[in-house]
């Protein structure tokens, strides 16, 4: 099991190279002021640089590798659109697909008029039921800033060509989104132990009283099953597993929650520093619910996530 939930010796090292690549950019990939819809990208060529926005299109494996890259990715608040992206990548013909995996083209995936990265988007992607199809705007998008600074956009859509099955994109889209939040949780937690460890009251660090401690141990915990949940649910995903998808959604569920949690805890725990630009949080807890508020909890992913809780060992109630 150990073997499982951990990050295996191929993914490892591609985790620590997208972590280090995202500290040689941390000023460039900083959020900007609230409300400033910017996408720079420069800075999206550069990671597409790396190779990783292609993971797991192949339409065999990757899905650990996936884990690994948005982990990171997560825990370093990094933006664009790598959900969109993830999902767009097993959808998308040939051409269309290298573009995006090359990050020559931006992709939006969702539920229209409102869709992320729709004011950059030069793919649109409509997900509906079970199946999915390419989006041909009507008209110009018009252009939306969110909280994160991130481009979104209304736009009214007319029906393109059918893009086939959406399963395994659904699935992989849910494995990024939880791997990148449990990922900016991680981060968000780290933080505010760090703080607390070293801010004094009464002459004793804040760490140690249980008003800020207890919190924060449940925090760790939520995130620690969000990042084991999502690794097994890869794992699954890549032995042909039939519950793979169901255990992706329920790691989307799991991560998003854990995520949310952390960024509270950890403006609870930092105080005024906490909500200041330059701060270790805000940027991060700004992304945390930007992507928490992707269209993708659906009511078939609920569904999914209470198959899961029905299967598990003395389970039915959800």
């Amino acid at each position: 099991m150990i073997a499982v939930l951990g990050l295996d010796a191929e993914t490892a090292p591609l985790r620590d190279t997208v972590t280090a690549f995202c500290a040689d950019h941390a000023d460039a990939s900083a959020v900007r002021r609230v409300g400033e819809a910017r996408f720079d990208r420069t800075l999206w060529s550069a990671l597409a640089g790396l190779g990783v926005l292609g993971v797991g299109s192949d339409g065999e494996t990757g899905a650990r590798e996936l884990v690994g890259v948005c982990e990171a990715l997560g825990a370093a608040a990094f933006p664009g659109p790598l959900v969109e992206t993830f999902t767009a990548t097993h959808l998308l013909p040939n051409d269309a697909r290298e573009a995006v995996a090359t990050g020559e083209a931006i992709a939006t995936v969702g539920v229209p008029p409102l869709l992320p990265f729709a004011a950059e988007a030069d793919y649109f992607v409509v997900l509906e039921g079970e199946g999915a199809w390419r989006g041909i705007p009507r008209g110009a998008v018009t252009p939306l800033a969110t909280l994160a600074g991130d481009p979104w956009g209304r736009v009214e859509l007319d029906r393109g060509d059918a893009l086939g099955d959406s399963g395994r994109a659904r699935s992989f889209g849910r494995l990024a989104a939880a791997a990148l939040l449990a990922g900016a949780g991680q981060g968000l937690l780290d933080a505010a132990v760090d703080h607390v460890r070293t801010r004094k009251q009464f002459g004793k660090s804040i760490g140690d009283f249980q008003a800020v401690a207890h919190p924060l141990a449940e925090v760790a915990i939520r995130v620690e099953a969000a990042h084991l949940l999502t690794r097994l649910a890869a794992s699954r995903i890549d032995a042909g597993g039939d519950d793979g998808a169901a255990l992706a959604a329920a790691a989307r569920l799991s991560a998003r929650g854990a995520a949310l949690a952390a960024a509270h805890q950890a403006h609870q725990a930092l105080g005024a520093i906490g909500v200041t630009l330059e701060g270790p949080a805000f940027r991060v807890s700004r992304r945390v619910r930007q992507w928490a508020s992707l269209v993708l909890a659906d009511d078939e992913e609920r569904d999914a996530a209470r198959a899961v809780l029905a299967a598990a060992p003395g389970g039915g109630a959800a």
